[in-house]
């Protein structure tokens, strides 16, 4: 009977510690992960969380090992422990590399835009670094300069010839026009702190823009985010700005809007490309970045490379970018666009608190604008029409066989609706007066 009643002990015993050893490796796992992201509300260096991380795995798969083997043996239980919690470092180091580590972009593979000639560099007060290209007017006969402000936010212009084409023709009526990479995307520099990525920063970078260039005033065309960025400048800066053109304009207010009430692009793409996009969000790198950005957006910038996420974003959003068109064809594949990663995400994960006077003081504005909105637009009509509501000088041009980007498809009549608007001409297309979108 002791006999029977031991050995069923050495069996339960003999159990329960491989059952130990299996907890300690698991549990030294989870104890490096929850490790890593406890630490990472304090640290952002990934290097010290990573080791610390390690530490803890250590730490938790050694002294379970050690009492598992207690159970079982009376000698060198200290050393068999030493290897478990070896073992389980070594296992965690490579299912990291092969995981969260690994990247999600081969070197040769990240996405390097070609520079056009004649790109100058800006360095402002605001410790921005902008890339911008200058096409001087012909026979200078205009005193406001043309400043373009590009979609995004995280977006570019300097090397999507479709724009730069079109709107560099305005030099031939004597204006000087700028395009510029607004921080964050592009050729532009990127920022040490991804909080900065705010539209507010961008109001404060045009204005040192306008301080550079000695303008006393200037003409906005902003298309997209950067009709939303001209809105918010002029409503700042009202007494710098001459004239507005605002081309697909975007939410006024963020806030104030959902995807589903404002529209997104990704509603004009196909199941399949819908798929693809997911499927390369769900990559276990990107799915560890955005789970530590929402503990330490530090931490999360550092663990992910700007090169690498700036390529993937570029990558993400070419799968998207067709409907920009009325017709996907329309979009060039070489777009040639480096999009920035933590400038396009941060506004949506981080927003900033807007100030709504913002509408009152374009209510109060009396500055010419013309908004032109293509029938095509992902954007919803109320988008638009929101502004055509609060600039009371403001004329609206409603472009059939037009996207997003009327550049796109109908680029000579963008181009002659601006210079018309400018120049005080009578406008290619009658004014839409309409509430509601014209009926197809």
């Amino acid at each position: 009977m002791n006999k029977t009643s031991s050995g069923f002990k050495k069996i339960v015993r003999l159990i329960l510690s491989w059952i130990l050893l299996i907890l300690a490796v698991l549990l030294g796992i989870a104890g490096a992960v929850l490790g890593f992201l406890l630490c990472a509300v304090f640290l952002s260096h990934v290097v010290l969380l990573s080791l610390i991380a390690l530490f803890f795995c250590f730490l938790i798969s050694f002294f379970l090992s050690w009492a598992a083997w207690r159970m079982i043996l009376r000698a060198h239980r200290a050393r068999l422990a030493l290897g478990v919690g070896l073992c389980t470092v070594i296992g965690i180091i490579l299912i990291s590399l092969f995981t969260i580590f690994k990247p999600l972009v081969p070197s040769s593979e990240i996405i390097v835009p070609r520079v056009p000639e004649a790109v100058d560099y800006w360095d402002l007060e605001t410790g921005s670094r902008i890339a911008y290209q200058k096409f001087s007017a012909e026979n200078r006969t205009q005193e406001e300069p043309i400043i373009f402000l590009h979609g995004g936010p995280g977006g570019a212009v300097i090397s999507f010839q479709p724009i730069t084409d079109v709107i560099s023709a305005l030099s031939k009526d004597g204006y000087d026009v700028y395009f510029y990479d607004q921080v964050g995307g592009g050729l532009s520099g990127r920022l040490k702190n991804i909080r900065d990525y705010r539209l507010s920063r961008h109001v404060l970078d045009l204005e040192q823009i306008r301080k550079k260039i000695k303008a006393e005033k200037m003409i906005l065309v902003g298309e997209s985010h950067g009709g939303r960025l001209a809105a918010h400048y002029a409503a700042s800066y009202p007494e710098n700005v001459k004239r507005l053109v605002l081309i697909s304009p975007g939410e006024l207010i963020s806030q104030e809007w959902d995807e589903e009430s404002s529209g997104i692009i990704k509603d004009k793409a196909s199941p399949e490309t819908l798929q693809k996009f997911d499927d390369l969000f769900k990559t276990p790198r990107i799915m560890f970045t955005v789970l530590l950005f929402e503990i330490n957006p530090d931490a999360a910038h550092n663990f992910l490379s700007e090169a690498e996420a700036d390529t993937l974003v570029t990558k993400l959003f070419s799968l998207v970018l067709g409907g920009m068109a009325c017709d996907p064809v329309n979009f060039p594949d070489d777009h040639n666009i480096l999009f920035g990663f933590w400038a396009t995400m941060i506004p949506d994960e981080l927003p900033e608190p807007e100030d709504e006077t913002v509408k009152g003081e374009l209510r109060s504005m009396n500055h010419p604008v013309l908004i032109l909105k293509g029938e095509c637009d992902y954007l919803k009509w109320e988008v638009t029409y929101e502004y055509k509501s609060l600039l009371k000088n403001s004329t609206l041009l409603f472009l059939e066989g037009a996207g997003h980007m009327p550049f796109l498809e109908k680029p000579g009549l963008v181009l002659n609706s601006i210079r018309s608007f400018l120049l005080d001409k009578p406008l290619p297309l009658p004014a839409y007066t309409g509430k509601t979108p014209p009926k197809k």
